[in-house]
């Protein structure tokens, strides 16, 4: 389907995409273009008004790239999926990444996804912020004078994704100590969208959980942290019997707001998993 007509700015600096995003109405960035591109025909099949000005964010060199520097990760936001899942400094706490990123999508598109376009788009099924979330992740943007804006990872999902800025890079410290799981489930073989995706990172101190961050998507709403569970497990030893009974202290809150007993079901085996995998790595390093 053919969309309306879209006037097409393509800055070559995030000061210059600034002074258009600012200047601009009826406005929309552009960055690996997989959700974009798709929004804007849905929109025009259903009838409804579409962006008179796009801003591709694609000829930015500021905003490409990774790097591993003095303990900390700084993704930049036109990082794509598959860059990101093939660099090199991906270890210890930071693999996690790696794990959510293999599973996101198809070969074509996390060649083209960017981890901005992941967080910003404001679909509540996308899986990196439950992970973003659980590593404590910080967001940098640059509002529309181009002066830089900071926010973590959870604050920004607390308030729906919802933003008026340039995302330009992430900030994650990388932690040799701790432990993390990412697991994800789907409707079905068939269909590849996620119907849940969750990520618990925790320390271990003196063989117990410590510090401990549980992220749940349900899709239905933006990822957010299960308070109950990581209360539960905070002091526990990290003994195999632990994942059955993390079992009966997840906040009913949030699985009462699931869609049926299968979402429900798979949430369960997930966690289950999830604190099955940490404790084996604790047991393996």
């Amino acid at each position: 389907m053919l969309i309306n007509p879209i006037k097409f700015y393509r800055p070559q600096t995030i000061q210059e995409a600034a002074e258009l995003y600012s200047s601009l109405d009826s406005v929309k960035l552009l960055a690996g273009g997989t959700f974009v591109v798709n929004n804007l025909k849905s929109s025009k099949k259903a009838g409804r008004k579409t962006n008179d000005n796009l801003i591709s964010l694609k000829g930015i060199n500021e905003l490409k790239g990774s790097s591993l520097s003095k303990g900390s990760l700084t993704i930049n936001s036109m990082a794509t999926i598959t860059e990101i899942f093939e660099f090199s400094g991906l270890k210890d706490n930071l693999s996690v990444l790696k794990d959510a990123c293999s599973t996101l999508g198809t070969t074509q598109i996390r060649n083209m996804a960017t981890i901005g376009g992941n967080i910003a788009c404001r679909y509540t099924w996308t899986e990196l912020p439950a992970v973003l979330i659980a590593l404590e992740a910080t967001l940098n943007f640059a509002d529309k004078n181009n002066k830089p804006k900071s926010m973590s990872a959870e604050e920004f999902f607390l308030n729906s994704a919802k933003t008026d800025d340039i995302l330009t890079s992430i900030v994650i410290e990388h932690d040799t100590d701790s432990f993390c799981s990412y697991q994800r489930f789907t409707r079905s073989a068939a269909i590849d969208l996620p119907l849940g995706a969750l990520c618990i990172r925790t320390d271990i101190a003196s063989g117990c959980f410590s510090n401990t961050k549980v992220v749940l998507n349900t899709t239905n709403s933006f990822p957010k942290r299960d308070s109950t569970l990581e209360a539960f497990l905070n002091g526990k030893k990290a003994a195999d019997n632990i994942a059955d009974s993390a079992l009966n202290n997840i906040d009913e809150n949030i699985l009462g707001k699931l869609n049926n007993e299968y979402q429900e079901h798979m949430f369960r085996i997930s966690i289950k998993n999830a604190v099955k995998n940490i404790i084996k790595d604790l047991k393996t390093k």
